[in-house]
């Protein structure tokens, strides 16, 4: 197929990978809120037809005639993946085109667009303050091993630091460096709740 892009969709529980060559076609994967390379301005809308087994992959070929068909409708607006639905069965042309009008017109709603962009960037920068504290902790731990084995970490200050960071008590005990360290990188942001800002309450500014 050559070089492409993807879009990260969900479905199902599930997330799809569908690949498209209507962009730049450098191998980028896009979620939901991403800015698109090479997208056209103003709000556009697309469409694929996709069919999917019991497991959700996608099929091909002669024997994709024989696994259910979904529709997937997909807006971008001035370059932002805003929106995506897969709906059951294969739509009929005027369908699409009804479906992709409506979308369309949907996201030309500027106070629409500007919530769900105020949203995106509240959440990506929540994203990167997550990362920074993952990359401080791995740095902390790499920095402590670092000086216990140099012999410049006192007694004392080692407690101390094992009291406040589990991970550096992990450390203290014996237990690998490198696993440490993978265990503070791997896990995602949703098993790491210390990590992430305290839930946000869409009704608190209407509370008594």
């Amino acid at each position: 197929m050559g070089m492409f892009d993807s879009l990260l969709v969900e479905h199902n529980g599930r997330t799809l990978e569908v690949q498209t060559k209507r962009f730049e076609n450098m191998l980028y994967s896009y979620r939901v809120g991403d800015w698109i390379c090479g997208a056209p301005p103003g709000v556009v809308a697309y469409f694929d037809i996709l069919r999917l087994d019991a497991d959700g992959q996608r099929v091909y070929g002669p024997q994709a005639t024989s696994v259910p068909a979904y529709t997937l409708l997909v807006v971008l607006a001035h370059g932002v993946f805003v929106d995506s639905e897969i709906r059951d069965g294969e739509m009929d042309p005027e369908a699409i085109s009804q479906a992709l009008m409506q979308r369309r017109e949907a996201w030309q709603d500027s106070a629409r667009l500007l919530g769900f962009l105020v949203e995106q960037l509240r959440l990506k920068q929540q994203r990167l303050r997550n990362y920074d504290r993952v990359l401080g902790a791995a740095q902390m731990a790499i920095k402590h091993v670092q000086d216990s084995r140099a012999g410049q970490r006192p007694e004392r200050e080692r407690r101390f630091f094992g009291s406040l960071h589990p991970e550096i008590k992990r450390l203290d005990d014996g237990e690998d460096p490198l696993t440490v360290i993978a265990s503070i990188l791997a896990p995602p942001e949703s098993d790491r709740p210390f990590l992430n800002d305290p839930p946000q309450d869409p009704l608190a500014d209407y509370r008594l």
